[in-house]
């Protein structure tokens, strides 16, 4: 799955994303841990994009991960990818954001 963020970050700001994957879970489904979180660039030259991760990832109950980010390269855009176990032990899910970082 993959989503936009609508309007583009500054650098100088720190902001949550929130990846819901309620949408990929039954009633009886929960995420259980971030198994993963990698930040490329489709666009852009940032030679260290997962110096964007300001923090730890933060469970939001039973459905969602809020990543914290700041930073980044004016003018570049970011694919973030979030991996996650969930309470289905054959099930694991995958979210890729994409956000653009502006001035």
């Amino acid at each position: 799955m993959k989503l936009r963020f609508p309007s583009a970050k500054d650098p100088a700001e720190t902001v949550p994303l929130t990846f819901d994957f309620s949408a990929s879970l039954s009633s009886s489904e929960s995420v259980l841990a971030v198994t993963s979180i990698t930040i490329c660039c489709p666009s852009g030259l940032d030679p260290a994009p997962q110096s964007m991760l300001t923090g730890e990832p933060a469970l939001v109950p039973s459905s969602a991960v809020v990543v914290p980010v700041g930073g980044g390269m004016d003018g570049t855009e970011y694919e973030i990818k979030v991996v996650v176990s969930t309470s289905n032990p054959m099930k694991i899910l995958a979210m890729t954001g994409i956000l653009r970082v502006a001035s």
